[in-house]
């Protein structure tokens, strides 16, 4: 789990693979050379403009520098899945099914999103739990 909260692992994961792949916290993963390897050449700095700019703003600063010299920059004030930027239902949705793919069989995700969004009006929750425990 540390993983996920480590900006070097999540910085090489970006560079290298997919960080939205819950497959890439595992630990084989998190024990790739190369991936450790880079992150080990990861700084951090706080960065006074986007430090001023909290609460309101969640923003980063990232400057990638290059064997050859080069030096990559960008940054990003509000980033996407903040409330100033939120996810979609969709995006929601995908992620949901990307999460339960290696425990639940999509029939029975699929009928869980049913489920839950009918939550309302189930005369009973019982249904739901069992779903969730089978």
């Amino acid at each position: 789990m540390g993983a996920q909260y480590s900006f070097p692992y999540c910085a090489a994961l970006a560079l290298t693979a997919d960080p939205a792949d819950p497959q890439m916290y595992a630990e084989r993963e998190i024990n790739h050379a190369e991936r450790r390897e880079l992150a080990k050449r990861v700084e951090l700095y706080v960065d006074p403009e986007m430090e001023a700019a909290y609460p309101k703003h969640y923003g980063s600063r990232i400057e990638v520098q290059l064997a050859d010299g080069r030096s990559l920059k960008s940054f990003v004030l509000d980033p996407h899945g903040m409330p100033a930027d939120p996810v979609t239902e969709a995006e929601r949705l995908a992620k949901f099914k990307r999460l339960a793919a290696p425990v639940l069989p999509a029939a029975q995700a699929a009928d869980l999103i049913r489920m839950v969004r009918a939550v309302e009006t189930l005369a009973s929750v019982r249904d739901l739990s069992a779903l969730l425990r089978s």
